[in-house]
C-alpha cells in the first residue's frame, strides 16, 4: 500500500458582474462586479470532501492565505 499524499486545497479567485441574485442579498449598490473564490478541499487520498463559493464587494475583498498541513 501506497504512502497517501499531503491533504490540499485549490482556489481561485475570479471578478464576475454581479447578478440579480447577488443585488438582492448583498448591499451592492455601485458595483456591478464582485470577486469570486471558489474552493476545493481535498483528502490525503485526492477526494474532494469541500466545495465553496464565496461573492465579495470589491471595496472590501482582500485575500490572504495561510496553510500549514501535517501527516498524521
Amino acid at each position: 500500500m501506497g504512502a497517501a499524499g499531503p491533504a490540499s486545497t485549490k482556489r481561485t479567485i475570479t471578478v464576475e458582474p454581479a447578478t440579480e441574485h447577488d443585488r438582492e442579498l448583498l448591499d451592492i449598490e455601485g458595483f456591478g462586479y464582485l470577486a469570486v473564490m471558489t474552493s476545493q478541499t481535498f483528502d490525503s487520498k485526492g477526494n474532494m470532501f469541500e466545495y465553496t463559493t464565496s461573492r465579495h464587494r470589491p471595496d472590501t475583498f482582500c485575500f490572504h492565505d495561510t496553510a500549514v498541513r501535517s501527516t498524521v
